[in-house]
């Protein structure tokens, strides 16, 4: 039996402007561990439902510890998801999802200190990786 954490919100993103702005971004964080992985979520919801994501999901790959990156885009009209991931020699790594309602996912073979979910060029607040099982 999996056990999941859901954090208080980050940070706030956007503000309305009016009736023709952006919707308000807000930015959330979920912890899951589930028999032999451990998850961090992060999502940008947005009227009301998800419209960008990513996840690392640490657990073994190829016979290796390894934590896998998935970034979602949940939108149609590509405003911009990505993760930026912060290594231990201070450099941040961007992965950018695909437009459209699409994801990507990659398997990240080095030292992750913090990372953070871009939506619409607005940030998260940064979090731990998950620990490697």
């Amino acid at each position: 039996m999996g056990t999941m954490l859901c954090a208080a919100v980050l940070a706030s993103g956007a503000v309305a402007l009016g009736t023709t702005g952006p919707a308000p971004v807000t930015f959330h964080v979920r912890y899951q561990a589930e028999g032999g992985s451990h998850q961090t979520y992060l999502d940008a919801l947005q009227n009301g439902g998800v419209a960008g994501e990513a996840w690392l999901d640490s657990s073994e790959h190829d016979e290796r510890r390894a934590r896998t990156l998935t970034v979602c885009d949940r939108r149609p009209d590509g405003v911009g998801v990505a993760a930026r991931i912060l290594v231990p020699d201070g450099r941040r790594i961007v992965y950018v999802a695909p437009v459209g309602r699409r994801c990507s996912e990659r398997v990240l073979g080095y030292p992750i200190v913090r990372w953070q979910l871009s939506f619409g060029g607005r940030f998260s607040g940064e979090v731990p990786p998950p620990p490697l099982v």
